[in-house]
C-alpha cells in the first residue's frame, strides 16, 4: 500500500497503478505474436486490485464495455478477523486476537488513507463496481458468481432482487439533487420490496418536500451561487485566524498577510501558487454539517413518509453513501 501511494504521489497521478496494469496487458498482447497489439480472442486479463476511483474511470475510458469491475463483499467484522488471522499465520502465531489492532489499522488505511492525497481509497472505489460478489460464505459466493456470469452473458430472466431494486431507486433519486457538494439519494422500502418514500439531499421548500427543477421561487444553493455550509466554515476559520493573528500566535511570515488570503491558502484546492494541497485539506472541521441548508437524502425520505402518514417501522432504507451521524440517529429512531 505504501509503495502504491508513493508511486501515485511521485507521478502526481491517482491512476498510476492502473496504468501499470494497462502496460502489462499491452506487453502481453505484443508477446502473443501479433503485429499490432489488439485484444486476444477468448482471453481475459484480470487486474487485482483497484484502490482508487480514478483507476476505475481510466480503465473504463480505455476499455469501454470490455471492462467488468467486480467488488468482493463480506461484512467488516469478518474481514477484520480474517486479516488478523493472516497476520498471525505470517508470524507463526496461534493468537490471532493479538493482531486485531494491527488488522484494524490496515483496514482503515485500505478504506481511506486520511491525509494522503494519493493514498488508498477503497471506500470510494467499491461503489463503482459493476457487479458485487457476496463472499461471506462459500455457498453465497458460488451463487453470487453464477448470477454475475448469467447477467454478463445477457440472461434476460435474471431480474433484480429486492436490495438491487432498492439501490436502483436510491441511485435514481440522487439525480434530483443540485447540491453544490454532492448528489445523494435514499429510498425506503418495505420488506416485500415495495416503495415507501424517496429522498435526495436538497434545500427544503415551504409547504414540505424539496424543490423540483420547475418550481417557482427556487432557492436552492446553486441559485444563490455558493454553498452556505462552506461559506460558514470559512467565516469561522477567518474569525479564528484573526484572533490568532492579533494575539501574536502566527509565524512572522504569516502575521502580516491578509486573513482572507490565509483562509484561501488553507482550505481551497487549486488556488495555491504551488502544487501543494491546502494544509487543512481533509481536516475534520471541514466535514462538519451543522450549517448545511439541504436536508440529507435519508432524512428527506423519512420526513416525506411522515408527511404522507406512512409508517417506516420495520422498513429498509437504501442510500448511495454512508449516513452521517445525524441521519444515522434518525434512521434508528424511525425504526
Amino acid at each position: 500500500m505504501e509503495a502504491g501511494t508513493h508511486l501515485r504521489k511521485l507521478l502526481a497521478r491517482a491512476d498510476a497503478m492502473a496504468m501499470l496494469g494497462v502496460l502489462a496487458i499491452q506487453e502481453s498482447r505484443q508477446g502473443s505474436g501479433q503485429t499490432v497489439p489488439r485484444p486476444r480472442a477468448n482471453f481475459a486479463h484480470i487486474i487485482h486490485s483497484l484502490k482508487r476511483p480514478e483507476e476505475v474511470r481510466t480503465l473504463r475510458r480505455i476499455y469501454g464495455p470490455a471492462l467488468v469491475v467486480l467488488g468482493a463483499y463480506s461484512p467488516r467484522p469478518t474481514r477484520l478477523k480474517s486479516l488478523a488471522r493472516e497476520i498471525a499465520d505470517s508470524r507463526a502465531s496461534n493468537q490471532s486476537g493479538d493482531f486485531l489492532t494491527r488488522a484494524e489499522q490496515l483496514l482503515r488505511k485500505d478504506e481511506q488513507e486520511l491525509g494522503q492525497e494519493y493514498g488508498q481509497n477503497v471506500a470510494d472505489t467499491f461503489p463503482l463496481a459493476d457487479i458485487v460478489i457476496e463472499t461471506s460464505s462459500r455457498s453465497a459466493m458460488l451463487e453470487s458468481v453464477q448470477r454475475a456470469i448469467d447477467l454478463f452473458f445477457g440472461n434476460i430472466f435474471e431480474t433484480p432482487n429486492r436490495d438491487e431494486q432498492g439501490m436502483y431507486l436510491a441511485d435514481g433519486a440522487a439525480f434530483r439533487s443540485a447540491s453544490l457538494a454532492r448528489q445523494v439519494g435514499a429510498a425506503i422500502c418495505r420488506t416485500d420490496g415495495s416503495l415507501v418514500a424517496l429522498g435526495t439531499n436538497e434545500v427544503p421548500k415551504s409547504g414540505g418536500g424539496a424543490y423540483w427543477c420547475n418550481d417557482g421561487n427556487d432557492h436552492r444553493d446553486f441559485r444563490l451561487g455558493y454553498d452556505s455550509s462552506g461559506r460558514m466554515r470559512e467565516n469561522v476559520l477567518t474569525e479564528i485566524l484573526g484572533k490568532l493573528q492579533s494575539g501574536g500566535w502566527l509565524s512572522d511570515s504569516r502575521k502580516s498577510q491578509p486573513i482572507k488570503q490565509l483562509v484561501v491558502e488553507a482550505v481551497r484546492t487549486g488556488q495555491l501558487p504551488s502544487a501543494s494541497p491546502p494544509i487543512l485539506k481533509s481536516a475534520q472541521f471541514l466535514g462538519t454539517i451543522d450549517y448545511v441548508r439541504a436536508v440529507h437524502a435519508e432524512m428527506a425520505a423519512i420526513t416525506d413518509a411522515a408527511r404522507h402518514g406512512i409508517s417506516t417501522n420495520g422498513c429498509i432504507l437504501y442510500t448511495t453513501t454512508f449516513p452521517c451521524h445525524d441521519c444515522a440517529k434518525h434512521i434508528i429512531a424511525a425504526g
